[in-house]
C-alpha cells in the first residue's frame, strides 16, 4: 500500500542532543533510531491504531461485501493489536528553540546538529538498497513529517480502510497484511497534539515482516541505558550530511575555548562544518 507524500522537508533539519549522543553520532557516522516504545510520549504509535481498531469494530458489524478470500476485519484487528513497533530518529525544523534545548539537550548543556535533509534522504535510500541486496526483502525507511490532528488521522483511515474494503471484495489474499503494514507505518508519524509546537520530522524504520507476528531482526542492535537494555537501528550517513553545529545556551561559557576543541574533534572525525555557532538563547540552567 503506497503512502502519500508529506511534502518537501526544510533544507536543514536539526537534532538536539546531549554531549554523549553528540560524540556518538559524530564518531560513528550513524543515526541510532530508537524503538518508539521508549520515547517521552507514552501514546507513541498508539493514536492511529486506536482509531483504526474503532473503525474496524464499527465496520465489522456491517454486512460482508463479498465472500472474498477469508480476509476479515477481525483478523486485521488482531494484527494491529500485535503492532510492529517502529524505530525513529527525531529532527526539528528550528535550530535554536529554547523548549527543545531544555527538553532534549541536557537542559541546554548539549548541542544541536544540523543535517542536510537531502543527506538524510540519501541515507534512507542507501539503507533500502543495501537491505534489498543482502536479504532480497524491501526495507521501509523514510524521512516523514509528524502529524498532530484528528482530521489527518480520519482522512488516512478513510483512505486506507477504503482500499482494504475494496481488496477484500476483490478476494486479494494479502489484504490483511498490507493494510496492517500500512497502518503500522503511518501510525509512526501521528502524535499527540500536545507535541505540535515541535513540528517534528523523523526518520521512520519498520522491521520487515517475515510472517504472522514475526519480523526480521537481523538489523537490530542493542545498547545499555541505565538499568535498561534498549534496541536500536543504526542508519549510516555521509560526512557531508552534517552542515551545522551549535552549542547549547548552557554550553556557551568560555565558548571560544570550547569551540576550538569542538572544531578539532570534528576535523579529526572527518567533518568540515565551517563556523560553529552558539545559541542566542540567554538561558542559564540551574545545576
Amino acid at each position: 500500500m503506497e503512502m502519500r507524500a508529506d511534502g518537501a522537508p526544510p533544507e536543514i533539519l536539526y537534532h538536539y542532543c546531549d554531549a554523549n549522543a553528540f560524540q556518538g553520532i559524530v564518531t560513528s557516522g550513524q543515526l541510532w533510531l530508537t524503538n518508539a516504545a521508549f520515547t517521552n510520549d507514552y501514546t507513541e504509535h498508539k493514536l492511529l491504531i486506536k482509531g483504526a481498531l474503532k473503525a474496524i469494530g464499527e465496520s465489522s458489524r456491517e454486512p460482508r461485501r463479498s465472500p472474498g478470500d477469508g480476509a476479515s476485519p477481525q483478523r486485521l484487528a488482531e494484527m494491529l493489536r500485535d503492532a510492529n513497533v517502529p524505530y525513529i530518529f527525531s529532527f526539528s525544523p528550528k535550530g535554536d528553540r529554547l523548549s527543545q534545548w531544555r527538553a532534549y539537550s541536557d537542559d541546554g548543556m548539549g548541542f544541536v546538529i544540523g543535517f542536510s535533509s537531502a543527506g538524510v534522504g540519501a541515507a534512507c535510500e542507501e539503507a533500502r538498497a543495501t537491505f534489498r541486496r543482502r536479504s532480497g526483502m524491501e526495507c521501509s525507511i523514510a524521512l516523514r513529517k509528524a502529524k498532530y490532528g484528528k482530521r489527518e488521522r480520519r482522512e488516512f483511515l478513510t483512505w486506507c480502510l477504503g482500499i482494504y474494503g475494496d481488496d477484500r471484495a476483490a478476494g486479494r489474499t494479502s489484504s490483511d497484511r498490507e493494510a496492517a503494514i500500512g497502518i503500522w507505518t503511518e501510525a509512526a508519524v501521528h502524535k499527540n497534539p500536545g507535541f505540535r509546537e515541535e513540528a517534528e520530522w523523523r526518520v521512520v524504520w519498520m522491521p520487515p515482516i517475515t510472517g504472522a507476528g514475526r519480523f526480521d531482526s537481523s538489523s537490530i542492535r542493542f545498547r545499555v541505558a541505565g538499568s535498561r537494555i534498549l534496541s536500536y537501528y543504526a542508519l549510516p550517513f555521509r560526512p557531508d550530511a552534517i552542515v551545522k553545529i551549535r552549542l547549547g545556551p548552557g554550553n556557551c561559557a568560555r565558548e571560544r575555548r570550547r569551540r576550538a576543541a569542538l572544531k578539532m574533534f570534528l576535523q579529526a572525525s572527518g567533518y568540515d562544518v565551517g563556523r560553529i555557532r552558539c545559541s542566542k538563547a540567554t538561558y542559564r540552567p540551574v545545576r
